[in-house]
């Protein structure tokens, strides 16, 4: 079963545009997808957004600059999507329940 959290945060970036956010699972998540919100106009805008370092309290994420600089010492607001758990894997096929297609025969 796939447990997901989504939430919208903000934090401040340290200078290489860094910061860490708490997602409240209880557990590592096995994904986090994020978008940026804002500051989406003026001056500095941040674009990009990556996530890493999952832990069962926290995720890291990354935010860049349309270029692809770092948004560094910046306010900014995000969503995100954080989920624990994988979908099912489907059971493979079987030998005996799976059987070659029959070859047409010569004449």
């Amino acid at each position: 079963m796939v447990r997901t959290v989504r939430r919208l945060a903000s934090c401040t970036t340290d200078s290489l545009g860094y910061c860490t956010v708490p997602h409240g699972l209880g557990r590592t998540p096995a994904a986090v997808l994020a978008t940026v919100s804002s500051p989406n106009s003026g001056p500095r805008i941040a674009s990009q957004i990556d996530t890493d370092q999952f832990t069962a309290g926290t995720f890291r994420v990354r935010v860049g600059t349309p270029t692809g600089d770092a948004f560094s010492s910046g306010a900014v607001t995000f969503s995100y999507a954080a989920f624990v758990g994988a979908a099912p894997v489907p059971s493979p096929i079987s030998s005996a329940s799976a059987s070659p297609e029959a070859s047409p025969a010569s004449t």
